[in-house]
């Protein structure tokens, strides 16, 4: 069963985000199959140690303790597995042409727009990427423009983005797993949050955590210590929650009761007498 969800199920989800804002491509197929697969069979291992537990269980068929704890550890790996999230030694020369204004997002807002080439170095830093866009957001809506290679290493956006107003506007990439990393085209000025303006003009910069950029208003602080540990404990928190899960199910039908044998009685033999007695 795990093994069937872990392919076919797949297939499906691949199908349906095929059309998706940031759709699937080839280069995510061997982390989506490994992935997948893996949760898949650890979820079934804790599907059927959950069905065991009931009365109703065939007796004999309950699984053993150490394929319990395989299934909690299969299904956390994944979420494990992406947790740290880095950025890759990649630079961006960022070029801008604007091409005047143009209407933007669901909310149908007018602002500037401009078509974005960026050269990376390394030139084949996005030659297997999961995805590589223009992303636009906060100014009424959400813009997204793929960036088409147009020569080894150059890469330029499908359409125009928000360069001016509310709008927040970057390139992101996103690339071997678990590297996601973006470079700045426009951001307005955050005074309550203490942040200048990014000006949108031409610009060699180096791609950095793409958290740098979408939460903004978050600060660092003195203790840089805390997010490892957080996300730390978080893993220990679903792990736990997992374990005590499955031991929970296990107690709920307590041993199966055996089966009686019982015997329809037999009718009773009826002896003959004679008459008058």
């Amino acid at each position: 069963a795990g093994l069937g969800i872990g392919t076919l199920g797949l297939a499906g989800e691949w199908a349906w985000n095929s059309g998706a804002h940031q759709a699937w491509n080839t280069s995510l197929l061997p982390y989506a199959v490994a992935t997948s697969v893996v949760a898949a069979i650890g979820g079934a291992l804790l599907g059927a140690g959950f069905a065991g537990a009931f009365r109703f269980a065939v007796p004999g068929r309950h699984i053993g303790t150490a394929a319990l704890v395989a299934g909690v550890v299969l299904t956390a790996l994944p979420v494990l597995w992406f947790l740290p999230r880095e950025a890759g030694d990649v630079t961006a020369d960022i070029s801008l042409e604007r091409v005047g204004t143009t209407t933007f997002g669901t909310d149908r807002v007018e602002a500037e727009g401009a078509v974005v080439t960026v050269a990376l170095t390394p030139a084949d830093a996005a030659d297997d990427a999961h995805w590589f866009q223009a992303t636009s957001w906060q100014g009424g809506g959400l813009v997204l423009q793929d960036m088409v290679e147009i020569e080894p290493g150059v890469w330029r956006s499908e359409g125009p983005v928000p360069v001016e107003g509310l709008w927040k506007s970057l390139v992101r990439l996103h690339r071997s797993g678990s590297q996601l990393m973006a470079a700045p085209i426009w951001f307005p000025d955050d005074p309550e949050i203490g942040e200048p303006e990014i000006p949108a003009v031409d610009r060699r910069i180096e791609m950095g955590p793409e958290t740098q950029y979408l939460p903004r208003e978050t600060e660092e602080g003195d203790l840089p210590w805390l997010v490892p540990v957080v996300h730390g404990y978080l893993a220990l928190t679903v792990l736990g929650w997992l374990l005590a899960f499955v031991v929970g199910v296990r107690r709920i039908g307590g041993p199966v009761a055996p089966t009686a044998d019982v015997r329809e009685p037999s009718a009773p033999s009826r002896r003959r007498t004679g008459a008058g007695r």
